[in-house]
């Protein structure tokens, strides 16, 4: 009798967590989705102020943690039609970014992954340098 509950027991517990399961997901993704279009408006919003000197990138800071099956860098370039200038650890060498950036007019997006994780006199330069006019001449 009790191995009859037992494998009943069982058999509904297997009907219910892939139902449950697939309830979490749908959630978890309404939430993401709902994320980057906020972030996607942002950066599109920065890009159509015309206003804006050369030397001035529009900046956004965004904390999120990692989410099982989805890509911050894939779904904003799916969503922007750009791919982000990603910087993470190890830090690449600043003339290179900003060589990256200085590359050509189209717009830009930069992503700093783990952004916490970067040494603090990477950052500093990094502001420094971005804010600063004569590197864009």
């Amino acid at each position: 009798m009790a191995s009859k509950r037992s494998s009943s027991t069982t058999l509904a517990f297997q009907r219910f967590m892939p139902a449950f399961e697939q309830l979490i997901d749908s959630a978890i993704s309404k939430l993401y989705e709902g994320v980057l279009s906020e972030i996607a408006d942002f950066v599109r919003g920065e890009w159509r102020r015309s206003s804006r000197p050369r030397g001035e990138l529009a900046t956004g800071v965004v904390r999120c943690a990692n989410v099982d099956g989805f890509s911050l860098n894939q779904s904003l370039t799916k969503l922007l039609g750009i791919e982000p200038l990603c910087i993470s650890i190890p830090p690449p060498p600043l003339y290179k970014i900003v060589d990256t950036i200085n590359k050509n007019q189209e717009p830009k997006c930069v992503l700093l992954k783990q952004v916490e994780c970067l040494p603090a006199p990477f950052l500093d330069s990094l502001i420094s340098v971005l804010s600063d006019s004569v590197v864009y001449v």
